[in-house]
């Protein structure tokens, strides 16, 4: 993929793309970046381009990190961050729901968010795991909410805590 590129049109496309150019290493890929940049303005996502570029600015490499993020948008591939607040606000319910029978009353919200601390430590494949466990033992509010607090399930917290200090 190249383009032929006039120092006119170079030097327009680094003006349109503003703090995008101090990202690009290679300027003769101009006119990719400029497309991305307009597709996402066809979309009504502009926030999303300056999203991505305070995002790769914080990464070791920001400009491969920028470059992957474009090539993930041109390929359709690149997930949009109300996509990904959809997903979470999913999640969120999902929690919710699993954490009523528990009946912590007006505790819900805190619990619903310690939760969400426990899936981004152990995953959610670890929170269905300690949910299967509360069913199978019937641990009750409590041992479910220090389950929580801690981000571990009771029987890594036992393993860890009473045999291990047995050792």
């Amino acid at each position: 993929m190249s383009y032929s590129l006039s120092d006119q049109r170079k030097n327009t496309m680094l003006e349109r793309l503003g703090d995008a150019a101090q990202l690009i290493d290679d300027k003769r890929f101009l006119p990719f970046y400029r497309s991305i940049q307009i597709k996402l303005e066809r979309e009504d996502k502009a926030a999303e381009w300056l999203h991505m570029i305070e995002i790769a600015l914080t990464k070791e490499n920001p400009s491969r990190y920028f470059a992957k993020m474009c090539k993930m948008v041109k390929d359709g591939t690149y997930k949009f961050v109300e996509k990904v607040k959809e997903v979470q606000a999913d999640l969120r319910l999902y929690v919710h729901d699993k954490l009523v029978k528990y009946q912590f009353g007006k505790f819900q919200k805190y619990w619903v968010r310690k939760a969400q601390e426990f899936i981004n430590v152990n995953g959610q494949a670890g929170f269905v795991d300690l949910l299967e466990y509360a069913e199978r033992t019937g641990i009750n509010q409590k041992q479910m909410a220090t389950a929580l607090k801690n981000c571990k399930s009771p029987r890594q917290y036992y393993q860890e805590n009473v045999l291990g200090s047995a050792k």
